[in-house]
């Protein structure tokens, strides 16, 4: 007769407890017996195959185990361990003067029982597994304050949980569903008469009958036509809008917006027109803001990788000469970085360039490079903060992760006339187009145009590789309604371009002007587009020309009796060339081979010309006449 041992009771080691994201525990045995066993757990009667005299039993829903052992070989069987019990998730409860467990953790899920109002900022931030809003509990949670969710929302209909403008509720379960409604509320920059504002919606079942904008002015674009149709009440989840400012002053006012419905939340999508190339107008859909950079790789094979933001900065008309050209414009951000339209002050610090965050109630413009495909959203793109900027003031760019060596440039003029554009030598980019790194100059702006020249392409931004190299040309170009002087200057610089000369060519007057000295100023007529006058450099020689000055020789240039009159003594004049005030050629004239030249019979009055002398040692001057 062969008597074998009874296993002993296997002995209870670490338990960990489920968590948010993990909804199951698990539970450490040891003391088991050497060889095979199989242990079997209660009260689920599950059994589990193993060897060796420790192991983790796992997948265990939150409740109270005991767990039994058996020798494969002998068959004998262990008394029962000591319970083991795997907890539920806390319960949180706030009743009015503090939480029951303390500080809310992520892997806990809250419930308000009484009215809460949080801090503001950061120092307000709620995070938790879910949360409920119970009883007729009044929740409030202040500007710039996050509640931030892993799982679902509810709000009882008895209750109410309500945002303040800059308020974020973010969640991170795509599949979570909530239920009840919010309050989310957003203040807009200050409207003036006949304005318009860029809107979505954060929450579902949203109507515009139900704003209380105190207007019936909301229309939707309409793509086919390129022109805007009055929307229908409902706000189409992830669709973008514009609304009017109200009828009755008095302007300028700041328009609080109030939405309430179902919080949106996971993963949605918006139809894209049947053609490709085509502009729509989308919107952020949720309560929370939007990475711009995750949301353009999201969407990278459907979108155009620009994004552009109405400004609503209204030509503002004011009297004595000042700010009669204040520029209505776009915001446009891509990987590059993002400019400002400006106010209008000819700083472009007015209204302030996109940061990479899309916020809350904001919608924009983007170009659809594949027809009929959906734009997708999901909550891996939605940002905790950085809920603030629906065009205020703000003077700090976001840090750049990736290398980014950069420069702003700013076209305006004394009336307040204002056109930015970036270049910026990125990681990741190429010289060639790609529509993360370069945007295309829609010329929303009434009065002028400023951008850089790719091939055919006209961009306010233009990423190019790096290593950046310090002999790159890239070309400039401009359109103006307004004649008269304008001034190309610097607004600002990051990277390896934060301590480099940069200079400004002008190919019409032959100067190379250091732009970090002061911006170059130019007079110009009204134009349609000059594209061959400006060239961004960062040395001030000009390749394979070397450097020439005349030494004690003056060249005259002169005007009499509607003639152009141009001599020098020692030199022989090359070329002549004579331009109007926008840079366009009205006359040319190559190998003259002597020291005067005269240019008569030119049909033109009134005007400003810019008269180009190249003498044959290559030196150029440049002299303005009135002729």
């Amino acid at each position: 007769m062969t008597v074998n041992a009874t296993p002993t009771a296997p002995v209870i080691g670490v338990i960990t407890s489920p968590t948010c994201a993990v909804s199951t525990g698990s539970v450490a045995l040891s003391g088991l017996p050497s060889g095979n066993w199989s242990i079997v757990t209660n009260p689920v009667t599950v059994t589990t195959l193993g060897s060796g005299t420790s192991t983790v039993i796992g997948n265990l829903a939150p409740n109270t185990y005991t767990f039994v052992v058996s020798n494969s070989v002998t068959g004998c069987t262990s008394p029962a361990s000591l319970p083991a019990i795997v907890p539920v998730l806390v319960t949180n409860s706030w009743s009015g003067s503090g939480w029951s467990s303390g500080t809310p953790t992520a892997d806990q899920n809250i419930i308000f029982l009484a009215d809460y109002t949080s801090s503001t900022g950061s120092s307000g931030n709620l995070t938790a597994c879910s949360c409920q809003v119970n009883l007729t509990a009044k929740v409030t949670i202040k500007t710039g304050a996050t509640l931030a969710i892993t799982n679902s929302v509810a709000v009882a209909s008895t209750a109410s949980l309500k945002f303040e403008d800059k308020a974020s509720l973010v969640q991170i379960n795509d599949n979570a569903v909530n239920s009840g409604k919010i309050t989310y509320e957003r203040i807009s920059p200050q409207m003036k008469d006949q304005d318009y504002v860029y809107w979505s919606s954060p929450v579902f079942g949203q109507k515009f009958s139900t704003l209380s904008l105190g207007t019936f002015s909301y229309f939707a674009f309409n793509i086919a036509t390129n022109s805007w149709l009055h929307a229908a009440d409902n706000m189409e989840t992830g669709r973008g809008y514009i609304i009017k400012a109200r009828n009755a002053g008095p302007f300028p006012y700041d328009q609080k917006v109030v939405f309430q419905g179902i919080p949106n939340n996971g993963a949605l999508t918006l139809s894209t027109p049947t053609k490709f190339d085509e502009y729509i107008l989308v919107g952020n859909p949720y309560p929370s803001a939007l990475f711009a950079d995750d949301f353009l790789r999201g969407n990278s094979t459907i979108l155009e990788g620009t994004l552009y933001f109405w400004t609503h900065i209204t030509p503002l008309g004011l009297q004595g000469g000042k700010l009669n050209y204040a520029s209505v414009d776009y915001a446009t951000y891509n990987f590059t970085g993002g400019i400002t339209p400006g106010q209008g002050t000819g700083s472009g610090s007015g209204s302030d360039s996109p940061l990479g965050y899309i916020a809350a109630g904001q919608s924009f413009f983007v170009n659809a490079k594949l027809g009929g495909a959906q734009v997708t959203f999901n909550n891996s793109m939605r940002a905790s903060g950085q809920n603030g900027q629906f065009y205020r003031q703000s003077k700090t760019r976001k840090a750049a992760t990736i290398e980014k060596n950069r420069v702003w440039l700013n076209l305006t003029n004394k009336e307040g006339a204002f056109k930015q554009i970036l270049v910026g030598y990125i990681e990741g980019a190429t010289d060639e187009y790609e529509s993360m790194f370069d945007g295309i100059s829609l010329n929303g702006n009434a009065f002028i145009n400023f951008y850089s020249i790719l091939k055919d392409k006209k961009l306010s931004i233009q990423g190019r590789a790096i290593p950046f190299r310090e002999n790159d040309l890239v070309y400039l170009g401009y359109s103006s309604e307004i004649a008269g002087d304008f001034t190309i200057g610097i607004d600002e610089v990051d990277g390896l371009l934060a301590d480099h000369a940069i200079y400004l060519e002008d190919k019409v007057m032959g100067v190379i002007h250091d732009l970090r000295q002061k911006g170059y100023t130019f007079t110009t007529a009204k134009t349609d587009g000059i594209d061959n006058r400006f060239v961004l450099r960062y040395t001030n020689k000009t390749l394979g020309t070397g450097e020439f000055e005349i030494t004690g020789d003056v060249v005259t240039i002169a005007l009499e009796n509607k003639e152009i009159q141009i001599n020098i003594s020692n030199q022989i004049i090359d070329e002549v060339y004579v331009y109007d005030a926008s840079g366009k050629l009205l006359y040319q004239k190559e190998k003259i081979g002597n020291s005067k030249w005269r240019i008569a019979n030119l049909k033109l009055s009134n005007q400003v010309l810019i008269v180009k002398v190249v003498l044959d040692s290559k030196h150029i001057e440049t002299k303005k006449v009135i002729y």
